[in-house]
């Protein structure tokens, strides 16, 4: 029996954990950049059980400049998620917010992330759902899939990993949350090395 596979991606977790991990000192605008397709492909040939999966859907979420704000920023976010939907993905936006005095922060984009994974494991869209993220924030709802005698549907996680980042998501027992680490090798199979920013 093939299982169909969803990847959610937390875009800017993903990001950020792949600056830390692998780009200390940060040379390049595209250092710690990755391809969300190229990912859930190597995830849907990797798992913990002995079964065919099928990837039937990549979902990435992340946060949008504003236009008027940031100009720049938003035409580079604009051509990246172009890219990530030529290339199969379905990509999920929420306004950035902008507070004075601090620098734009997502807002809503874990609770998106909850709402789809819970509402897709009840409507049965996948068998098994990957979050690549470590943000703790995103705990209850694995918790609540991989206890639910209601859903079939099976979650695990992914993260970065190397000596010195090691977080990941962890459920509390006797919950247990199967997570795929990749290392600096995975990393470079899935880089994305193209510049999105606006030439003029």
């Amino acid at each position: 029996m093939t299982d169909r596979l969803t990847v959610f991606v937390d875009w800017q977790n993903v990001y950020r954990g792949a600056l830390q991990a692998f780009h200390a000192d940060r040379t390049h605008v595209t250092d710690g950049q990755v391809d969300p397709v190229a990912i859930a492909e190597m995830l849907c040939g990797r798992g913990p059980f002995e079964s065919d999966r099928e990837l039937t859907q990549v979902r990435v979420y992340t946060g949008r400049p504003d236009l008027n704000r940031n100009p720049k920023t938003f035409r580079a976010h604009i051509t990246q998620c172009a890219a990530w939907e030529r290339a199969g993905a379905t990509v999920i936006t929420r306004p950035l917010q902008y507070l004075p005095g601090q620098p734009p922060r997502e807002k809503g984009i874990d609770v998106q992330i909850a709402m789809d994974m819970v509402i897709g494991a009840f409507e049965r869209t996948f068998d098994i759902g990957v979050l690549f993220s470590v943000d703790t924030d995103l705990l209850p709802p694995l918790q609540f899939l991989s206890s639910s005698g209601l859903i079939s549907a099976r979650v695990e996680a992914a993260a970065w990993h190397n000596d010195q980042y090691r977080r990941r998501l962890y459920l509390p027992p006797p919950s247990r949350l199967w997570c795929h680490f990749l290392n600096e090798f995975d990393y470079n199979d899935v880089r994305d090395l193209t510049d999105y920013r606006p030439r003029r």
